[in-house]
């Protein structure tokens, strides 16, 4: 129901209506809300509202509107919002908590498009996310928006800043895509195990803290991005991760990894080289690894129990595409003691096709005695042993001065 004091004027081809318009009480899409009120005026070429004002639950909300064919303005303020009394509107019920000020504009004037906002919320959540205390404001004014955002709590701080010139079309996606960036930002202890399943990257094997920084400027390719990233005290896929830093920048349609490194309790890697984002995309990296506790990898990654100890370094190399990469690695191996049998050094060559790991060009070096094989002998991953009786073998093998 609602109430209204209202004077008619004007001329019968063209009236206009003015006056005091209350609602008591009502809802919208299950939210309750009373003393609602305003100043309405209208006239055949649009409406507005003036000195609006609403109470959701324990929150005042003030506001003004504009309706008329070539402009359209909202205005809303809420100086002390409670975020909670807005979840009837959701059908999920708890969505939302946190409590502060909340300002929004937006206009539409012909063609032209502006909005600004200022939002100071303590506490901030969205379902099951403690997003934490989140200050942000932002305008807009011929097609360039500038803002700045400072979100954080206990599971990770984000500060970010900058200006997008939008470049408008038809499609949203290639608005964004003509449109020039220039923003930059950083986090700081962000915890991956909750933010990374929040943003749909379930799929990725991390967790830690993380911290790092960004900047990103230019226009859709050519788009400059530097960024370097560490994690700490976390896991990769089934390994305790110690730690891990990642140094990048893009080279056109391209990302090169400047420097990259990883520790964990029985492996360290490092990784350089480039890379693109397309399917068809060629790759170019290296990656570098040395472990002196490979029983354990194996263990952790397979679950296989291998009895070999010593130390082994391998240099991988990482070619073709992301749908046909061709994988080739070096391996150096000393003091090994390998199924009981002691081994002072050994080398050999590997690459992956399809399936099988092709072993080439090995050696070892015994306590009496030295055993080379060139050639190629296919090998299967799981469990280890000789390919498929179809794979070719090829490969001549040299013992000198062996003994038992």
């Amino acid at each position: 129901s609602f109430n209204a004091r209202l004077q008619i004027a004007g001329r019968s081809a063209f009236p206009n209506v003015s006056g005091y318009v209350s609602v008591p009480a009502g809802e919208v899409n299950g939210l309750p809300f009373i003393d609602g009120s305003a100043q309405l005026s209208a006239d055949p070429h649009g409406v507005a509202i003036q000195g609006g004002s609403v109470l959701v639950g324990t929150t005042v909300t003030q506001f003004t509107a504009v309706a008329r064919p070539r402009e359209n303005v909202v205005n809303l303020r809420a100086p002390r919002a409670d975020l909670s009394d807005f979840n009837n509107f959701f059908d999920t019920g708890d969505t939302l908590d946190g409590n502060g000020s909340v300002t929004l504009a937006a206009a539409e004037r012909g063609s032209r498009l502006t909005s600004s906002g200022a939002i100071d919320v303590r506490g901030f959540r969205y379902r099951n996310l403690p997003i934490g205390d989140t200050r942000a404001q932002w305008s807009s004014a011929r097609n360039v928006i500038n803002g700045t955002i400072a979100v954080g709590g206990s599971e990770g701080l984000l500060h970010a800043h900058g200006s997008i010139a939008l470049t408008p079309a038809r499609d949203p996606m290639r608005t964004l895509m003509r449109s020039r960036f220039d923003l930059g930002g950083n986090v700081d202890h962000l915890d991956l195990s909750l933010w990374l399943p929040a943003l749909g990257m379930q799929s990725l094997p991390i967790t830690g803290r993380a911290f790092g920084d960004a900047t990103i400027h230019g226009r859709y390719p050519n788009i400059d991005v530097r960024a370097n990233a560490r994690v700490t005290g976390g896991t990769l896929g089934p390994l305790a991760l110690d730690r891990a830093f990642v140094t990048l920048h893009s080279a056109g349609r391209r990302i090169v990894i400047d420097d990259a490194e990883m520790a964990t309790p029985a492996l360290t890697a490092s990784a350089s080289g480039t890379l693109g984002l397309a399917p068809n995309e060629p790759l170019d990296l290296r990656v570098h690894a040395a472990t002196d506790r490979l029983a354990e990898l194996v263990y952790d990654v397979a679950h296989i129990r291998v009895p070999v100890r010593g130390s082994f370094e391998s240099t991988l190399s990482v070619g073709g595409t992301y749908r046909s990469p061709a994988l080739t690695a070096g391996f150096d191996g000393s003091d090994v003691l390998a199924y009981g049998l002691p081994i002072a050094s050994l080398f050999g060559e590997m690459r992956l096709e399809r399936r099988a790991l092709v072993l080439s060009n090995a050696g070892a070096t015994f306590s009496h005695g030295d055993a080379t094989l060139a050639g190629s002998l296919p090998l299967q991953l799981s469990p280890l042993r000789f390919a498929a009786p179809d794979q070719p073998i090829s490969f001549d093998l040299d013992v000198v001065g062996l003994r038992s």
